[in-house]
């Protein structure tokens, strides 16, 4: 119900511009899944559509949306010269050939378009963006998932009994170790989730979900502990640990002079007057520098301090190479925005150049035929067809 909503709501232009046209589809994609997997491989896909006649049959092209520009733009760069199986391959447990070419198979070229407002969207993305090396290496990193993604396609492997996740591939229980295993029924009412599965695959598929919902749980408890862990690092950096959240937190003046207790109204907050010999008030707050923050002209990270072994000369040696390496980002971008700017300038310039020139020719050409023409006048000649324009033009009055 969730999907025909969506078909019946109109798209944005914003998702029009992040949609491609994919035509020559084939078996030997494996159906929408094999599609999605390689229009993954480019990046983050919103959604995948099929489109599919009045019967109901898939036919051979659909669209394709993706979530951010840079997705759209690796789909750009990367689907080129996709060549994927014509026909659905057997797997089988021979180990692939290293090759990109697949002469053996019969292939067929998948077709990628791009609306014209798509391609001159990419062009502004391409000119505004300012980290190349970065963009390089998602692209890079797309083509190997897609080459692997192909790849799989050509040479299918055959299904094992258990993947890297513990998954058990589904079958007969007495199947797999030739033993008698135990067959528990599980007891399913109407209303339950697994209403719409048939009654033989029931089992199967309640053991895979509970087999899931413990490796995620068995996740997000490896994910908290390794959080304590980096805080209880982070306090340690910091000072003394607290003991509870609900003690006082410890002074925060030098000279351990009692503030008072904090909430209460008119509570004495220690001398006013202590002074050093220089004049400086004891009881002023002290402005520190958090982690990332800017005081004046001075920055301190934290990223930094994970590597405890590192010394001072080392820290200070990477601080200074990264401030080097975000002036050369700077003086890169600003390189190739001045570069544009001089381009649409020397552009202009040709083309005011141009135009002169052909100003100039056309007024020597004028020039050339009014010498001419006086060089070639003749008085009497002129005055002949005055006197004769006259005429004509009194006999026309007349009449």
């Amino acid at each position: 119900m969730r999907e025909n909503l969506q078909s019946l709501v109109p798209p944005t232009k914003e998702e029009i511009i992040r949609t491609i046209f994919v035509n020559g589809l084939t078996q030997g994609l494996g159906g929408n899944q094999g599609m999605e997997q390689i229009l993954g491989a480019a990046g983050k896909l919103r959604r995948w559509d099929r489109t599919v006649d009045s019967s109901g049959k898939e036919l051979e092209f659909g669209f394709a949306q993706y979530e951010d520009t840079e997705s759209l733009w690796i789909a750009s760069e990367l689907f080129r010269d996709v060549q994927v199986p014509a026909k659905k391959q057997t797997p089988s447990d021979t180990p692939a050939e290293d090759e990109e070419t697949y002469d053996k198979f019969e292939k067929s070229q998948l077709q990628f378009r791009f609306d014209e407002k798509s391609a001159k969207f990419l062009e502004d993305y391409k000119e505004g963006r300012t980290d190349e090396t970065d963009a390089e290496a998602r692209l890079e990193s797309a083509r190997g998932a897609l080459k692997q993604t192909i790849k799989n396609m050509f040479y299918p492997p055959a299904r094992t009994s258990a993947d890297a996740d513990g998954d058990v591939t589904m079958g007969e229980p007495s199947a797999q170790n030739g033993e008698n295993v135990e067959v528990v029924n599980i007891p399913l009412a109407q209303e339950d989730e697994l209403a719409d599965i048939p009654a033989e695959m029931r089992e199967t598929v309640a053991a895979e979900i509970a087999a899931f919902r413990d490796r995620s749980i068995q996740r997000d408890m490896e994910r908290l502990k390794r959080e304590e862990e980096l805080e209880a690092l982070e306090r340690q950096r910091n000072g003394a640990p607290r003991h509870s959240r609900l003690t006082s937190p410890p002074p925060s003046n030098t000279n351990n002079i009692p503030l008072g207790p904090r909430g209460v109204p008119n509570a004495p907050s220690g001398p006013k007057g202590l002074k050093s010999e220089l004049g400086k008030d004891y009881n002023r707050s002290v402005n520190f520098v958090n982690g990332g923050v800017a005081s004046g002209a001075v920055t301190y990270s934290r990223d930094d301090d994970d590597d405890d072994s590192a010394s001072d000369e080392e820290l200070e040696r990477r601080r200074i190479a990264k401030q080097k390496s975000e002036a050369e980002k700077a003086y890169l971008d600003a390189e190739r925005r001045w570069l544009n700017r001089e381009k649409s300038r020397t552009a202009a310039l040709e083309r005011e150049k141009g135009r002169d020139v052909t100003d100039e020719e056309n007024a020597a050409a004028k020039r050339e035929e009014a010498l001419r023409w006086l060089q070639n006048f003749d008085d009497d000649a002129e005055t002949c067809m005055d006197a004769g324009s006259r005429r004509k033009e009194s006999k026309r009055n007349r009449c």
